[in-house]
């Protein structure tokens, strides 16, 4: 979270130009939500199961999309996008939903 707080706080002037790239902002949302989605999945499927695990994982990805929208407000060349936290959403859903899947593999399990 502290890291996508930290990208989030960066001027539009100063962000690299690969960001020039239609479409690249929505991708490198989905990818660090689904890595926020599979960090909030570890602690969460240890105590939740069935559906509430993957509507608490993508809740709290929501939750904090919303926030870090709010927070871009006040960042020079940054606004509020709802189409940001649609992407975020799914990148949280996607997290959940491979923890849940990877969970499920017997090697694995010494790790969680």
């Amino acid at each position: 979270m502290a890291i996508i707080f930290w990208g989030s706080s960066q001027p539009s002037e100063d962000l690299p130009g690969l960001f020039a790239i239609p479409h690249l902002d929505k991708v490198a949302h989905l990818i660090e939500y689904a890595v926020l989605g599979l960090a909030l999945a570890r602690p969460l499927g240890r105590t939740l199961r069935g559906p509430w695990f993957g509507v608490a994982v993508a809740a709290i990805g929501l939750l904090y999309g919303i926030s870090d929208e709010i927070h871009q407000i006040s960042v020079p060349g940054r606004d509020f996008s709802i189409v940001d936290m649609a992407v975020d959403l799914v990148g949280a859903a996607v997290g959940a939903g491979l923890w849940a899947a990877v969970a499920r593999w017997p090697w694995l399990r010494l790790w969680r």
